[in-house]
């Protein structure tokens, strides 16, 4: 008995096919759109690198756009040396402790305002 496929093959339109990709892993995605192409899909590296700058970060952390970002760190939702860190002039982001914080009841979670300059990636002299 053959069995038949696990998706209608009835006409789709680009809103339906675009809706339909975004709910799947983008690793996955890219994988069929290689195989489509014909090119072969490289193959990702799992790294264990958890500190990123500003921009790759918002994406990772599922927000907006790397401003969304800035003004929940300016508001004092991550804590400094823990969540951010200065390096040269870049903040950095480490993910899962950004992740965990996000995930934090509002009610819960403790805001960090007023971080004197030192706090903030400079060593005290004090």
């Amino acid at each position: 008995m053959e069995r038949s496929p696990p998706y209608k093959t009835t006409n789709l339109t680009r809103e339906q096919i675009k809706a339909l990709a975004s709910n799947f892993p983008l690793d996955i995605l890219a994988e069929v759109l290689a195989e489509k192409l014909g090119a072969s899909p490289s193959p990702t590296p799992q790294t264990n690198r958890q500190w990123y700058n500003t921009d790759p970060a918002y994406e990772r952390l599922g927000l907006n756009s790397p401003e969304q970002l800035r003004r929940l760190k300016r508001r004092g939702l991550f804590r400094p040396g823990v969540d951010y860190r200065i390096v040269g002039s870049e903040f950095q982001f480490h993910i899962t402790n950004c992740l965990a914080r996000l995930a934090e009841l509002p009610e819960k979670r403790r805001i960090f305002k007023n971080q004197p300059r030192s706090r903030r990636g400079k060593p005290s002299t004090t």
